[in-house]
């Protein structure tokens, strides 16, 4: 076998690999843009509680369990060293600690409804 012959061989056998590289790649973008595109009702909903200064609402156990799910998701991301996982999921998570903060800060709790509504009677009363 010729010199020349076996380099031929050798880049017609690395072609399909480097052809599933950019497969892998355009992939990737593809899954990174769909997830943070998912990701923004997150921000939409911060967005609402922030601009009506209220969380009457938003579930806060539904919250929770979805910030707990995107948690996983990214510990998974991180384990196995997935970007778009670990990408998406810190754009969800930090989207989720600012609803999360704005259902304590404006939330109308059961407890701040039945305070108003104290208030209120007291001031019937007198």
């Amino acid at each position: 076998m010729l010199k020349e012959e076996s380099t031929f061989r050798r880049k017609e056998s690395m072609r399909p690999i480097f052809e599933g590289v950019r497969q892998y790649f355009t992939l990737e973008y593809i899954t990174t843009a769909m997830g943070l595109l998912g990701h923004t009702a997150v921000y939409l909903q911060a967005a609402k509680i922030i601009y009506l200064q209220s969380a009457y609402a938003v579930s806060l156990s539904g919250t929770l369990v979805a910030f707990a799910s995107m948690v996983c998701w990214f510990s998974y991301g991180v384990s196995k060293r997935i970007r778009p996982l670990i990408v998406t999921n810190i754009f969800g998570l930090i989207g989720m600690c600012i609803v999360l903060w704005g259902i304590f800060y404006y939330g109308d709790s059961p407890s701040s409804i039945y305070k108003e509504a104290r208030v209120e009677i007291k001031r019937n009363k007198l």
